[in-house]
């Protein structure tokens, strides 16, 4: 379609609108291999759309760049809430719909509580957290050897 509107050197102009947005785009050590003085008047219009077209496309660019950027402090503030907005403490001496195993030597109890994991001896005390934080850890179970605690 370009090269019938060029007219009879259609596939020279052609070759010289390729080669123009080729340096237009800055690539480099390349320059056009017609010079713009020896193109015709249709040439020349070809020329100048391909410019006012590479023109708009930089715009757009810059112009989505900005609105990345927007969007990405819009993020910043907003974003998505991986921290707790507020601490809750409890004391308990019960809990229910537990997970729990207990070590193949017989000494300790690991559990789940809210998300959470804990070892107990087995003999009673005080639970030590092992696990806990904003991820929902559940299900936790002793390896065979007794040295490590899997979990879901």
């Amino acid at each position: 379609m370009i090269a019938r509107r060029m007219g009879v050197g259609g596939l020279a102009g052609l070759m010289a609108v390729v080669a123009a947005l080729v340096v237009a785009m800055g690539a480099p050590g390349l320059r056009a291999a017609e010079p713009r003085a020896q193109m015709g008047a249709g040439d020349e219009q070809v020329l100048a759309q391909a410019d006012e077209s590479q023109q708009e496309q930089d715009k757009d660019k810059k112009d989505e760049k900005k609105d990345d950027k927007k969007d990405d402090k819009k993020d910043e503030k907003k974003g998505l809430s991986l921290k707790p907005d507020h601490k809750i403490t409890f004391t308990t001496d019960e809990g229910t719909w537990l997970s729990l195993d207990v070590s193949p030597d017989g000494k300790t109890i690991v559990f789940e509580l809210m998300g959470d994991l804990y070892t107990l001896p087995i003999e009673g005390g005080k639970a030590k957290l092992i696990s806990g934080g904003m991820a929902f850890d559940n299900e936790p179970r002793f390896s065979p050897d007794g040295q490590w605690v899997t979990f879901i």
